[in-house]
């Protein structure tokens, strides 16, 4: 009987020597459970590869934003496709490079990036990110505006640039604090308009037009520096003006002398000690004239145009002071006594 089931147990050897490579018994037997073990093993590295290249997914491509709204007291948290992130937000990208750079932040570490929105607003440009039909409306476009230019959304921050061009007096009727609106914007909002439009801008409670009109003038005065175009003001009637106008436009109130030409010259005569920047800073702080009155006093004083009846130049404000008569004179007579 054992003598059977030795022979058996040889004829199965023999069987499995002829199926798998020629190798010796032994050899043969350790190889079998040496693949067996490989095999195993393999399955476990495959799946802890797979597990690695999810991670590796989450680390490299998708980016986990957790957004804190504290006005409502609450968060949540958002992902993205980190590309999509780094191209439509310019932000994230120079900051996470940065951090990148610097050596505080590997290259691929698991990103987790806290922000500080409103969830609503968070939600809307994500919205945008994924091209889903998200709109601006008068109520949303200003913190759209002021989240798109922190985070450097090129684009989204041009659109809502032209949104308020040509929404501008209806999104003022909205009940919306625009103090927030940093200089950066105030300045491309005002490029976006011409000086006609911003003329017609009806801003009855000051949400913008003073910023507007502030920016306009401080633009206008850089301008005229680097012409050296200086200002002064004139001892005779008070007109601000600027200094290379000096004798060209006449002065209403100076003394009159006749050229060798025949010209009637009435000159200007500049204050002494008078600081025009000082000038101007007052007009506006003493808030006696707006921002807008203010901006177009200023540009009165280095325009000038010419009469076409006494062929005098005068500053736009003396549109009504020409000296010139074309009536005949009235003799002395009972209608008339000087």
């Amino acid at each position: 009987m054992v003598l059977i089931i030795k022979i058996m147990i040889i004829l199965l050897l023999i069987i499995k020597a002829l199926i798998m490579p020629s190798l010796p018994i032994p050899q043969l037997i350790y190889k079998m459970i040496q693949r067996q073990q490989y095999n195993c093993f393999y399955t476990f590295i495959a799946d802890s590869n797979e597990n690695k290249s999810v991670k590796n997914l989450i680390k490299k491509d998708i980016l986990i934003i957790h957004v804190y709204d504290e006005n409502r007291n609450i968060k949540k948290d958002f992902s993205c496709d980190r590309n999509l992130i780094f191209k439509e937000m310019k932000y994230f990208e120079s900051f996470l490079l940065n951090k990148i750079n610097n050596g505080s932040l590997l290259n691929n570490s698991k990103i987790e990036i806290d922000v500080h929105c409103d969830i609503e607003v968070f939600e809307w440009l994500m919205a945008y990110l994924l091209k889903k039909n998200v709109a601006l409306t008068k109520r949303t476009v200003i913190s759209i505006l002021i989240s798109s230019n922190f985070l450097k959304m090129e684009r989204l921050e041009n659109e809502c640039i032209k949104f308020f061009h040509d929404n501008m007096n209806d999104i003022l009727k909205v009940p919306f604090d625009m103090s927030c609106i940093n200089n950066e914007l105030i300045e491309k909002l005002l490029n976006s308009f011409t000086e006609i439009e911003l003329d017609e801008i009806v801003d009855k409670k000051d949400k913008i037009i003073s910023q507007l009109y502030i920016m306009r003038l401080e633009n206008l005065l850089m301008e005229l520096e680097k012409k050296l175009i200086t200002f002064t003001r004139c001892q005779y009637c008070h007109c601000f003006y600027a200094n290379n106008l000096k004798y060209k436009v006449f002065c209403p109130f100076a003394r009159a002398y006749i050229d060798f030409h025949g010209n009637i010259i009435m000159t200007h005569k500049p204050e002494e000690n008078f600081n025009s920047t000082e000038y101007i800073i007052n007009l506006i702080e003493n808030n006696q004239y707006t921002a807008k009155e203010v901006y177009w006093h200023v540009w009165n004083a280095f325009k000038s145009f010419k009469c076409k009846n006494c062929n005098n130049l005068f500053f736009p404000e003396q549109q009504v002071t020409c000296l010139y008569h074309p009536k005949d004179i009235i003799e002395k007579n009972e209608e008339f006594t000087l």
